[in-house]
């Protein structure tokens, strides 16, 4: 079987993408170089935390003899518009906001009854609201 040469152009790591790796980019570059491959990219989401623990283990590679290129790269997101996803975003935020009020609200056990039963707490007879039975 002839050996084709194999690059990894899309790989991510715990460094920079937690929820879509496994392993820091020295675990990826050992395993590409024990599996044949001499280079591997690291494209983690949107950041590039692991550059440094590429970088340093690419020269511990080096000084151990291993021929292996670490490829610096980022998994970049492409945006149209600006203005739409400035929306889009604020329309997310607005509900997770809700969301959160919601939680907040089934975890207390409070309905609408007890909140009015709460303002008409320590009211006396006297004293005339509208949202207390008298």
């Amino acid at each position: 079987m002839n050996n084709i040469p194999f690059v990894g152009l899309h790989a991510h790591s715990v460094a920079g993408s937690i929820f879509d790796a496994i392993g820091y980019p020295q675990d990826h570059m050992d395993f590409a170089y024990e599996n044949g491959c001499d280079a591997l990219a690291l494209t983690d989401h949107g950041n590039m935390n692991g550059l440094a623990y590429q970088v340093l283990h690419a020269k511990k590679m080096q000084e151990e003899g291993k021929d292996f290129k670490p490829i610096f790269g980022c998994e970049a997101y492409f945006i149209p518009s600006i203005a739409e996803w400035r929306e889009e975003y604020t329309k997310a935020m607005e509900d997770k906001k809700r969301r959160r009020g919601l939680k907040a609200d089934k975890a207390s056990g409070a309905t609408v009854e007890d909140e009015g039963a709460r303002h008409c707490r320590g009211r006396g007879r006297e004293q005339k609201d509208t949202r207390c039975p008298a």
